[in-house]
């Protein structure tokens, strides 16, 4: 990951003995093409983070927009199994929370 984020260098490395002498000339033109526009623009991006974040924004809102449509498209049925299975996850938390107070309280005791 670092590699490629540095530029894959370990790759250019060991590929530099493979490319030809054309390729090396070509390289050096496009560097210093890079070293002139990284002088000029200091600030550009490998990566339009502008739009990562707009994608991302747009899909959380079509993810609440989703989840709003379906809750109101649920019956009172499924409002009732939904508040059911709240409730039972609730009373074996509470079950779960009593036996284990009781345990404690039994080795207190003894």
């Amino acid at each position: 990951m670092i590699d490629i984020l540095l530029g894959s260098p370990l790759a250019n490395m060991a590929l530099k003995p493979l490319r030809g002498e054309s390729q090396e000339q070509d390289e050096d033109s496009s560097n210093n093409k890079k070293k002139n526009a990284s002088t000029i623009n200091k600030s550009r991006e490998r990566i339009d983070s502008e739009a990562v974040a707009k994608a991302a924004i747009e899909r959380a809102q079509n993810a609440l927009e989703l989840k709003r449509f379906l809750e109101e498209k649920k019956t009172d049925w499924d409002r009732m199994e939904e508040m059911k299975r709240k409730l039972d996850a609730e009373m074996q938390e509470l079950d779960a929370d009593l036996k284990a107070r009781e345990e404690s309280l039994k080795r207190k005791s003894e």
